[in-house]
């Protein structure tokens, strides 16, 4: 689609791709920061998680406190990759936990496959991971 201008227009498919998109990177710093408010505000309120050797975590309030409770606000992520189209975006990265000594950090390859709502929020995550 284009518009009268000549610009391109997003359809709506690829607009919530887009928006899902920037959600999924911006959750990634929302938790490195450790700002859970903000990175509630990214959730649909039907989310749900699946995160390995965790139950289902439903709702943003779960999901939040996955996160705090599994040490995700407690290091860095780093995304390699990520991949989109239509509701669903995978992000490929490394995650640091950092160790109470220097040097005594932890680090754990992920894939986080994330279906997005009609608005583009996170509406459900699964994440995969090597040991």
């Amino acid at each position: 689609m284009f518009s009268q201008t000549g610009g391109a227009y997003l359809t709506p498919s690829e607009a919530v791709a887009t928006i899902g998109a920037e959600h999924v990177r911006l959750s990634y710093h929302y938790l490195d920061r450790a700002d859970m408010d903000g990175y509630a505000s990214l959730l649909d309120p039907e989310t749900r998680f699946r995160y390995p050797g965790q139950p289902v975590s439903r709702g943003p309030a779960q999901v939040s406190a996955l996160m705090e409770r599994s040490s995700y606000t407690l290091g860095r992520h780093s995304i390699f990759k990520m991949v989109s189209g239509g509701d669903t975006v995978a992000a490929i990265g490394r995650f640091t936990c950092e160790g109470e000594q220097p040097g005594n950090n932890r680090e754990t390859e992920f894939v986080d496959v994330f279906t997005l709502s009609e608005h583009g929020l996170l509406l459900s995550c699964r994440r995969f991971h090597g040991t």
